[in-house]
């Protein structure tokens, strides 16, 4: 989102104010009347309030304003996991979002498979065996509602190689 403006409106000062504060989380960040934030990015998120000034005094700070920034799927990679044969396959879905990530925005699947889906950003795989070994899917889909736009969906997708670790067994056949 672009150009939110904030203005700080006051009424009956007398003499009128000669001075405004403009403070995010309680530290200043303007002296005039608005205070524009161009382009919105997550830093922006906090606690806005104004104050005017005149030769009498300060005012009051006004009501606090919460700008909460609302932002996509931002996931963190696992690139390769080789749990041994028989042992069990663990693979956590983690990233950075506004909404959180909850478990019913995830989705894992397997390449080459259509018959794998799983919900849930923990993939769990007990008594892993060489066939669970290729690519896995995490898709994450996350429905971001601003106060003042449209509802907007957005997606992350990432994924893991997994190669299961095999233990050969030779046997020694002896004959006669």
């Amino acid at each position: 989102m672009t150009n939110i403006l904030l203005t700080c409106n006051v009424t009956d000062a007398n003499p009128a104010v000669t001075f405004f504060t403009w403070k995010k989380d309680d530290s200043m960040i303007s002296g005039t009347a608005t205070y524009t934030i161009p382009i919105v990015k997550r830093s922006h998120a906090g606690s806005y309030t104004c104050s005017a000034a005149n030769s009498v005094g300060v005012s009051d700070p006004s009501t606090a304003l919460q700008l909460e920034v609302l932002y996509g799927v931002k996931l963190i990679i696992v690139s390769i996991k080789e749990p041994v044969e028989g042992t069990r396959l663990t693979v956590t879905c983690n990233g950075q979002s506004n909404p959180a990530i909850t478990d019913n925005d995830v989705t894992w699947t397997k390449q080459n498979n259509i018959t794998f889906i799983r919900k849930g950003r923990l993939l769990l795989v007990d008594n892993v065996n060489r066939l669970d070994s290729g690519t896995y899917v995490c898709s994450v889909v996350i429905e971001l509602l601003p106060s003042i736009s449209q509802p907007i969906n957005v997606t992350g997708r990432t994924t893991v190689e997994v190669d299961v670790l095999c233990k050969y067994y030779i046997t020694f056949a002896f004959g006669l």
